[in-house]
């Protein structure tokens, strides 16, 4: 019963979720002249598990992730 209440709860809050994981994946500093790009398509739990250490969620995340470069000055 606990099981099916959490995903219950997480199909409600994906589309949040989905929102926050993109938003600190873009832009996100690699390195130096380095930064990520991210567009989620689809968010989805897959599994989720309760054992006696915790929960384990399975998650499938579809979409497009760059790396982008910008020209780094010498000094």
């Amino acid at each position: 019963m606990i099981q099916e209440n959490i995903n219950f709860y997480l199909t409600l809050n994906l589309n949040d979720t989905k929102k926050e994981l993109e938003k600190q994946l873009n832009e996100y500093p690699l390195a130096t002249g380095f930064r990520m790009k991210s567009k989620i398509d689809q968010l989805s739990v897959d599994n989720i598990q309760i054992t006696s250490d915790g929960i384990l969620i399975d998650m499938g995340i579809g979409g497009n992730l760059g790396i982008f470069t910008s020209t780094v000055q010498k000094k």
